[in-house]
């Protein structure tokens, strides 16, 4: 650090690390970037210090410390707007900070041409740094924003007072171009900590025209304080409800006209409790208490810091200890959810919608599959033994509204809804009322054999996996389905030890089954009594 400062180089020590800059004006330059704050450009701002021009820092170093500054300007100037404040220790009067009869001496118009910008002072006299700053401001097209701007406009107020008399030596300097970026500007009053009064400005960001960011989402949460009602409302018209649904199965009306018929009639009755309204915002910008401990307390300002510490860390863990012990009695769910690891990914803004679909639409649409031999000789096999010919009663039974009671009852809670803007909740809250409409409409379905079209729908949510985020092939879809209650009413009929309908290749469709165990038992090597042995609930 000696041997850098006796070569004229500012030279610090901040925590373990040692600091050279061949800058001798005492200052620091800052960045404000454009995409984070908005900005049509980037913009430096410049806090500087010069000694007084009388100082024997000036003596030590044979340097033009303006010249340094005004270089410096100039290099960010083609990167962004400079702003520079500081005590510059510089007094300029009543003196303009621009060209006097300016005027273009090729007569072309494309020499930039100072026009007269008046500025108030209450300061009459300068110095020779005063002349060295009107040079640099003359030089690099910046102008002092002191006696021009807002509550300093037409004022000029004093910055500095010593034993000598008062001054105006601190100012703000940028570009007339850039006065807009600045929202205030004030010289604020003289308080006992310095003898020179605080300048107070603020900077406009988000300057430049830009698209909204915000949204509006509407989603559906169950409430537990509106279900009573909601069961009351949706009882209120089931007869009506029941007859519209018979007169469509004795009409032959199409199922889809009658799913639409029920889902309207619960959703209608749902929106007036359960629906909300949300503005979502896409952009986040990062909390000033990010790294903070969540146990931090003001109370570390005070000396004894590392005691602190230890009884506010104490306090939480202790309290945190309480509120997880509660929680894993009364609350499973937020229990579990505290042990869940948050993981943040840069969002998918420059993927269009129309590249997920085309993504999603070729997964099922893969023309390189390559058919497997032995495959295809079992099912060959399997359709010319007869088996398909088989007709199992117990699946073609009139669907009970036992068997849908148990099929709602084993739904989750919970659970997003899908595009018919129904939960789960709905039918566990409303089941004993609605079971019937649900009964008929699932019976009908049975007997004529056709599927709704709406329930082979759903609402497709690209799940990030890794590597980069704007490619669609790092995404995996996850789907919401509406036709659970059918499906697990079926299932279970399926599944049942009556109705052993499944079989043992169908690995997908057994339970305690998957595919991995099915490809590992399928090796030749693997005998059949050992695959007994190790997997015997698979036979």
């Amino acid at each position: 650090m000696r041997k850098a400062r006796s070569e004229g180089k500012e030279a610090y020590l901040s925590v373990d690390k040692l600091y050279i800059d061949k800058r001798l004006y005492r200052g620091i330059w800052l960045k404000f970037d454009k995409n984070f704050f908005h900005t049509d450009e980037d913009l430096y701002l410049a806090v500087a210090y010069f000694p007084p021009e009388n100082s024997p820092f000036h003596d030590i170093y044979d340097n033009d410390i303006f010249q340094q500054l005004e270089n410096d300007i100039v290099y960010f100037m083609d990167k962004g707007k400079v702003f520079l404040t500081g005590d510059l220790n510089s007094r300029i009067g009543q003196k303009t900070d621009y060209i006097e009869h300016d005027y273009d001496l090729q007569g072309d118009g494309n020499q930039p041409i100072d026009t007269p910008l008046p500025r108030c002072s209450r300061d009459f006299k300068s110095n020779r740094f005063g002349d060295y700053l009107l040079d640099l401001c003359k030089a690099t097209n910046l102008r002092i924003v002191n006696g021009r701007l807002h509550e300093d406009k037409t004022v000029g107020k004093i910055t500095c007072m010593t034993h000598n008399g008062e001054s105006v030596v601190d100012y703000m300097l940028t570009s007339v171009s850039n006065f807009d970026y600045i929202d205030f500007f004030a010289v604020k009053e003289f308080n006992e900590f310095s003898n020179h009064a605080p300048l107070s400005f603020s900077l406009k960001i988000e300057t430049h025209p830009q698209s909204k960011m915000n949204y509006k989402r509407t989603f559906y949460k169950w409430n537990p304080e509106y279900g009573e009602a909601f069961v009351n409302d949706i009882r209120t018209d089931i007869e009506n409800l029941e007859r519209s649904v018979h007169e469509g199965i004795e009409n032959g009306s199409d199922v889809e006209s009658l799913v639409t018929l029920i889902t309207q009639y619960i959703t209608n009755k749902g929106d007036k409790y359960f629906k909300q309204n949300v503005t979502v915002k896409t952009v986040e910008f990062a909390s000033v208490d990010k790294n903070r401990q969540k146990w931090y307390n003001d109370e570390y300002k005070k000396k004894d810091y590392k005691y602190c510490c230890r009884k506010y860390k104490k306090e939480f863990n202790r309290q945190l200890s309480k509120k997880m012990n509660d929680m894993r009695r009364n609350s499973p769910r937020n229990f579990w959810k505290m042990f869940k690891k948050k993981t943040s990914s840069q969002p998918a803004d420059n993927i269009e919608l129309s590249e997920f679909f085309q993504h999603f639409q070729n997964l099922a649409q893969k023309d390189d599959v390559t058919e497997n031999e032995e495959c295809m000789e079992f099912l060959r096999q399997f359709d010319s033994n007869g088996i398909n010919e088989s007709t199992f009663s117990e699946l073609d039974s009139q669907i009970t509204k036992e068997e849908i009671l148990k099929a709602v009852k084993s739904l989750s809670t919970n659970k997003a809804s899908s595009f018919d803007n129904i939960i789960y909740e709905y039918f566990k809250s409303s089941i004993e009322v609605i079971g019937e409409p649900i009964r008929l409409l699932f019976n009908y379905i049975l007997q004529q054999g056709k599927f709704p079209p709406s329930w082979s729908k759903g609402v497709v949510i690209p799940l990030y996996k890794k590597g980069d985020s704007s490619d669609p092939n790092n995404y995996r879809d996850y789907k919401k389905a509406y036709d659970l209650i059918d499906r697990n009413c079926l299932w279970k009929r399926a599944s049942s030890p009556l109705a052993a309908v499944i079989h043992n290749f169908y690995a997908g469709f057994r339970m305690h089954f998957t595919i991995s165990i099915y490809c590992c038992i399928k090796k030749q090597s693997i005998d059949s009594t050992w695959k007994w042995q190790l997997f015997p609930w698979m036979f």
